[in-house]
């Protein structure tokens, strides 16, 4: 059993994007400091980080633990959001050719889910923000060289720098870093479509299921506790039973008797894997669309 405890900063996330893009993180930081100091006083072993605090600290290496290992959520994050799409093609596009786009794609959880995505889906729109071009050229490389080590046909790839390109996708994904919804029913091309949400605060617009009855939207960085557990965290916008998958990865570092750091900086595929072999080991549910 673990026990968990929830701190809070004074930030929401779009004064943290605003505090980024001014340079001003420094205060951010020194909370976010406090707070691990705070979990190792409580007695706490791990610490995770919700939403921006990932990206504010870069992915965890601007922090010190302190006496309590760290890990930033991006591994089971990924492996949700894997688990939620391959569970989400096949209920609603059956049988039909799947061209993905990645909106994030350049970023920490955006790369490492397409170099997994990669293997079974051979058709891919990467999609970064205006200037990101290097790094979606360095990306679709990493791409080539890894079909090439597993000896398989390297993927079709293509880049882009606006959403514009979402429109001949019926599989959309976002992982992004922004503060309000970016993904409106505008950048949708004939459905039926699957989008899986990756980021929080969400990147789906609040009226894009109405207006798009043909589109599957998934929150896809969820967990769903085991069986014979149950958690009510209404609060945070999440259904009975059901973490996000940061939380979820900092439980499962628990009941592995996990000490040190976990998934710091750039998440590593192996991490990945390990960590979902925790989730199977221990019943919790990845990918459940319903």
């Amino acid at each position: 059993a673990v026990e968990m405890h929830f701190m809070t900063l004074f930030a929401t996330s779009a004064m943290i994007e605003t505090a980024m893009r001014q340079g001003r993180t420094a205060p951010i930081l020194q909370q976010m400091q406090e707070a691990l100091e705070m979990a190792a006083t409580a007695g706490c072993s791990i610490a995770g980080l919700g939403g921006f605090l990932s990206i504010v600290s870069r992915n965890g290496t601007r922090l010190k633990g302190g006496g309590v290992g760290l890990t930033t959520g991006n591994a089971l994050t990924i492996a949700a959001g894997v688990a939620g799409v391959q569970s989400a093609i096949a209920r609603h596009l059956p049988g039909k050719a799947v061209r993905l786009g990645v909106v994030g794609a350049a970023g920490n959880i955006g790369s490492s889910y397409l170099r997994l995505l990669a293997a079974s889906l051979d058709d891919l729109v990467l999609i970064g923000r205006a200037g990101s071009l290097p790094r979606l050229q360095a990306l679709e490389a990493t791409l080539v060289a890894d079909a090439a080590a597993d000896q398989r046909a390297a993927p079709c790839i293509a880049l882009a720098e606006t959403l514009d390109a979402l429109r001949d996708c019926n599989v959309i994904v976002t992982a992004t870093n922004t503060a309000t919804p970016i993904l409106a029913a505008e950048n949708l091309g004939p459905g039926p479509a699957v989008i899986v949400d990756l980021s929080v605060p969400g990147d789906v617009a609040p009226d894009l299921a109405t207006r798009r009855p043909d589109a599957l939207i998934v929150d896809g960085g969820r967990a769903r506790l085991p069986p014979g557990n149950a958690c009510d965290l209404a609060l945070f916008g999440l259904r009975p039973n059901t973490l996000f998958a940061c939380m979820a990865e900092t439980a499962l570092l628990g009941l592995e008797h996990h000490h040190g750091a976990f998934a710091l900086g750039e998440v590593r595929l192996d991490q990945i894997y390990a960590i979902a072999a925790a989730a199977d080991r221990h019943g919790f549910v990845l990918g459940d669309t319903k």
